[in-house]
């Protein structure tokens, strides 16, 4: 097993820390700290204390631990937008499968006719106009 140095700052000098123990044993001992909400906070600070008095993490492993203990309960956060589909592939929730531009079944806002209509997007050749023709949308009271 490969030990590597880690700095770690010691009062005015630094000091090396040599660790005989990778990260997997810290996803261990980090799904075995008790449920904060279940035990309380005094219970949780205890056990993490004895934590970092027999590991020594870093600032960094301490703050991994919430992410370690989400990890192992195979939990996910997936942003809305993040190139995945986002929520829902951008149409909402279609528990109803409601518009919810115009409020009716059957399709989603981001293919609702209305929208487009009033947005003014619902001819689908403007761009397809011939060379040397200006074609303008028209402008649409409110």
């Amino acid at each position: 097993m490969l030990q590597c140095p880690n700095p770690r700052q010691g009062g005015q000098d630094t000091m090396l820390v040599y660790r005989p123990w990778q990260m997997s044993k810290m996803i261990a001992v980090a799904s075995d700290l008790p449920d904060l909400v279940k035990v309380g906070g005094a219970k949780f600070m205890d056990a993490l204390n004895i934590i970092v008095e027999q590991y020594r993490p870093t600032l960094f492993e301490l703050e991994s631990i919430p992410r370690l203990r989400t990890a192992q309960k195979g939990w996910r956060r997936q942003w809305p937008g993040s190139g995945r589909g986002g929520y829902n592939n951008g149409r909402g929730d279609t528990k109803d499968g409601l518009c919810f531009y115009c409020k009716k079944p059957g399709h989603f806002a981001q293919d609702c006719r209305k929208k487009k209509r009033d947005l003014g997007e619902d001819e689908e050749d403007w761009d397809s106009a011939p060379k040397g023709v200006s074609v303008t949308r028209p402008q649409h009271q409110q």
